[in-house]
């Protein structure tokens, strides 16, 4: 994971300190849809690395011609648009770096469940509920390393987390 964490500031470096989408039709108003795991390829230069031995989901829906198909893959890269309170707040996904107040305790990847972890949208998705802090049966974290999860943060760091804090998840500080 701490490769792909140095492809997504790698990629931020290439695009004005811009953090990587984590998803992205592109060009704009087409149906070809790439996600943070396609963009890395000129950095990580394997798509293997996206996935872990221990757990990983796939991914067909609207793939670009040349691309593995379905996109397997163990990880999604967060991106809270709602804060704890119920306030919108800039998520990652596509912000310039700047926005990162706490980068050394924002989660930038995370071991998941599914492709997005994301809040927005609906209520059902809400901080509490999509993070390893859900109760509700809609958490996306996938604790399959000794009943925990890796993650990467903003800053590059990796590390092993037997349990998130809701600021961890945001781009606030003192949250």
């Amino acid at each position: 994971m701490k490769q792909l964490g140095l492809g997504l500031l790698m990629y931020a470096q290439d695009y004005d300190e811009r953090m990587a989408y984590y998803y992205r039709y592109y060009p704009p108003g087409s149906t070809v849809l790439y996600w943070w795991g396609d963009l890395l390829q000129p950095y990580v230069k394997n798509y293997q690395i996206l996935e872990c031995p221990s757990g990983s989901w796939g991914y067909t829906y609207a793939r670009p011609s040349g691309l593995p198909d379905p996109l397997v893959c163990s990880y999604a890269m967060p991106n809270m648009t709602i804060d704890i309170n119920g306030v919108a707040i800039p998520g990652i996904s596509g912000n310039s770096m700047a926005i990162l107040v706490e980068p050394a305790n924002t989660i930038l990847l995370v071991d998941s469940t599914t492709t997005e972890i994301y809040t927005g949208g609906t209520s059902s998705f809400t901080l509490l509920d999509c993070t390893d802090l859900g109760t509700r049966g809609y958490t996306r974290v996938a604790k399959r390393h000794n009943d925990g999860f890796n993650s990467v943060f903003c800053d590059g760091h990796a590390k092993w987390l037997k349990a998130s804090m809701p600021g961890m998840w945001t781009t606030i500080g003192g949250d």
